[in-house]
């Protein structure tokens, strides 16, 4: 793999086939979390010139294959652009944290212009996104309902409840949309960087990430009152109102995560967790809607009730850099 990354061709080629197989077999579609990896490799060990080099190549790519300049676009900004700019701020002694923090910032603005213009507006985001998702999976759900009603002689009764529950996730899908697409691609925009300073770390390359030590993350307190004011309004609004709460809302608690997964982790190095419970917990974490809760409630406890700082037992806490 290494030999792959070597040169900006082949950590092109390599984004370029996570970013694109997935249109010819659709199992491949996990691959296109790890388009900005390579990239990100390339973009640090080598300089930012060739990862931007190296970006060009699953753009022409995509471009050619799909005939959608507009959209291949779109998804490069997201996919490769942002993560090499952040390649940028590493290369100038930012930490990751702190490069993620300013992504979030500028995503949480951006939805919550674009969000609130629509609703000043009047547009119905939600039946129109709802009528847009009916209209894009009918081919996909009249063939698996004719494939089971087959298979397994489904009644009528079970049908019509079958076609009810996929309305009802459908509903669903549309009143968390935004949040489903910003929220979902920041968390793979984290886990890339986060990858790709580990592999950094792990094979000893010349340029290192600035030292930090990600147990003692907190997210920014300010941030703790747009999160409380949007949870108000989604519950006691309606309407768009609603939709922006519940959209805002849901996005900035990405940070409580965070906050809550670095109490947790820093937890298992102090009391010395095995790894492999703490790969089972994580399992469990991506499984489980309900444990992501219940973390994201601890980091966000942790802004007042310091968890870290009450039970290091009168020992003095390490700073964010780790120094």
């Amino acid at each position: 793999m290494n030999k792959i990354l070597a040169t900006p061709g082949g950590s092109g080629l390599l984004a370029g086939f996570c970013w694109l197989s997935p249109l010819f077999l659709p199992l491949l579609a996990p691959l296109q979390l790890l388009v900005p990896l390579p990239l990100l490799l390339t973009a640090l060990r080598q300089g930012e010139r060739y990862g931007w080099l190296a970006s060009s190549i699953p753009l022409f790519l995509a471009t050619l294959l799909t005939g959608n300049v507009l959209g291949s676009c779109i998804a490069y900004l997201f996919l490769c652009g942002i993560p090499l700019l952040l390649a940028g701020l590493l290369y100038r002694g930012w930490k990751v944290s702190q490069g993620l923090i300013l992504t979030f910032l500028m995503a949480a603005v951006l939805m919550f212009l674009v969000l609130t213009i629509l609703s000043l507006l009047n547009f119905d985001m939600v039946t129109t996104l709802e009528r847009s998702l009916d209209h894009r999976i009918e081919p996909t759900r009249e063939l698996l309902l004719n494939t089971i009603t087959k298979s397994e002689g489904m009644n009528p009764r079970n049908v019509a409840l079958f076609k009810e529950e996929l309305q009802q996730m459908i509903h669903l899908m549309a009143r968390i949309f935004p949040v489903l697409g910003l929220g979902g691609w920041f968390l793979v925009l984290s886990g890339n960087l986060l990858a790709t300073r580990q592999l950094l770390l792990r094979n000893q390359d010349p340029f290192q990430t600035a030292q930090e030590d990600l147990t003692t993350f907190r997210a920014p307190f300010f941030l703790v009152w747009p999160l409380i004011i949007s949870t108000t309004l989604a519950i006691f609004s309606t309407g768009n109102g609603r939709f922006l709460g519940l959209n805002l809302g849901l996005f900035l608690a990405i940070p409580s995560l965070f906050q809550g997964l670095a109490v947790v982790q820093w937890s298992f190095r102090k009391y010395g967790v095995s790894t492999f419970m703490q790969g089972f917990f994580y399992v469990i974490l991506l499984l489980w809607i309900q444990v992501i809760l219940l973390v994201t409630v601890l980091g966000l406890l942790d802004n007042w009730f310091d968890f870290r700082k009450r039970y290091l037992h009168g020992t003095e806490e390490k700073n964010s850099s780790g120094e």
